[in-house]
């Protein structure tokens, strides 16, 4: 059965083997979280990673605050998800797209900063062990407590050299 609120609220990176890397977005107060899990061909779904999201009094939370979603085809068959958001007097936004033909996801995150930067980055936490990694693009990837935690941030020269400080990243299978 075809579930349009799923659909409209998730984006699938199919891989050449029938395994499929989603995200999905959900509502959460103010903002969206997503969850980037592994789907298989019979259509079991195994969450990996989790967004950690602040709240709506953290100027600088933890991952991107983002209040907006627009799930867009961009060419037939291409779509990407759409989002923006603010916290404090600071503008977000995000762009994600699958990889074509890859169990992959890219990430591309960018902060408006109206003055001095705080912590910037978008932070996971691992909720199960599969094969699925993190691959910072452009930005700095770190692990902490035994890779349950997971922080993508901007790498230091972009925070200092602008007002728009921008990371990407990419989830991949394998």
């Amino acid at each position: 059965m075809f579930n349009s609120q799923f659909a409209m609220n998730s984006l699938d990176a199919p891989g050449p083997d029938g395994l499929i890397l989603r995200v999905e977005f959900i509502r959460l107060a103010d903002r969206y979280r997503h969850v980037v899990s592994v789907v298989e061909p019979g259509g079991q779904v195994h969450p990996v990673f989790e967004s950690v999201e602040g709240t709506a009094t953290d100027d600088w939370p933890a991952s991107p605050p983002l209040q907006s979603l627009s799930i867009e085809e961009l060419t037939p068959a291409r779509r990407a998800a759409l989002l923006v958001g603010m916290a404090g007097n600071s503008h977000w936004s995000a762009s994600i797209e699958p990889v074509s033909g890859h169990a992959a996801l890219v990430f591309d995150i960018a902060c408006r900063a109206a003055g001095e930067c705080g912590p910037l980055g978008s932070q996971y936490r691992r909720v199960a062990r599969l094969e699925v990694k993190i691959t910072a693009e452009d930005g700095v990837l770190s692990d902490g407590d035994n890779q349950t935690c997971i922080k993508i941030a901007p790498a230091a020269s972009a925070a200092t050299k602008s007002r728009t400080v921008r990371w990407k990243y990419r989830i991949e299978l394998g």
